[in-house]
């Protein structure tokens, strides 16, 4: 049995210079100061069945603002040429500040300056659950199939102008147009299934096989 705890504290803030966009390397995003705690706990992988959990917290110096995560992964061993692997993985941003880039259809995006740069308030979900199954049968031929797939919800808040010191203040783009539909906010799916199939046919000499089927969705709104 393992098991682990760390913290990491960023007690003053740092600057962002990503999140902006803007590549000019003065234009910053002040995220601010905050805490994250991890731990995890794993079962002994000497035996045919084992778990891993990992979870996850940051809080934010500001009202309302933090992130977590979870991670669970069970390791099943069903004989010598046969394992699975399946994995669960979920996370929740609240109040989470990134870029979004204006929509010409928005209530207020006419009033904005010219590079007026915009940031988004938004809580987001994510879920991915996915399976691994390993099938060896012999030191020649090996077999590997996963599904993988990531859901992810995101919902603005409100929206802010960043400001030369890297803060966010008010400003009039709602991020809804004039029918009150929120234009920002979205879902996406992502879904994989790989499979592939390894052959080594000769000391030094492999052929590999290996195929992939992907379909996204996205909606907005």
């Amino acid at each position: 049995l393992g098991y682990g705890l760390d913290a990491n504290i960023t007690p003053l803030g740092e600057h962002n210079y990503f999140d902006p966009f803007v590549f000019d390397f003065k234009t910053y995003y002040n995220r601010p100061a905050s805490i994250n705690i991890s731990g995890f706990i794993s079962t002994d992988y000497s035996k045919p069945f084992a778990v891993d959990f990992r979870q996850e917290i940051t809080k934010f110096d500001q009202a309302g603002r933090f992130n977590t995560s979870s991670n669970a992964e069970i390791r099943l061993l069903i004989n010598s040429h046969f394992s699975i692997f399946p994995n669960l993985s979920y996370s929740f941003d609240q109040n989470d500040e990134g870029r979004i880039f204006a929509d010409t259809r928005v209530v207020g995006n006419d009033k904005l300056a010219n590079g007026d740069i915009i940031f988004g308030r938004r809580n987001v979900h994510r879920v991915s659950p996915n399976i691994l199954s390993k099938f060896i049968l012999n030191e020649e031929f090996s077999f590997t199939l996963r599904f993988y797939q990531s859901w992810s919800l995101i919902s603005y808040q409100s929206f802010g102008k960043l400001n030369v010191d890297g803060k966010l203040t008010q400003t009039p783009y709602t991020g809804y147009d004039i029918d009150n539909n929120p234009l920002h906010d979205q879902s996406v799916s992502f879904i994989s299934l790989d499979a592939n199939f390894v052959w080594r046919f000769a000391p030094g000499s492999t052929l590999n096989i290996f195929y992939t089927q992907n379909n996204n969705v996205f909606k907005y709104g």
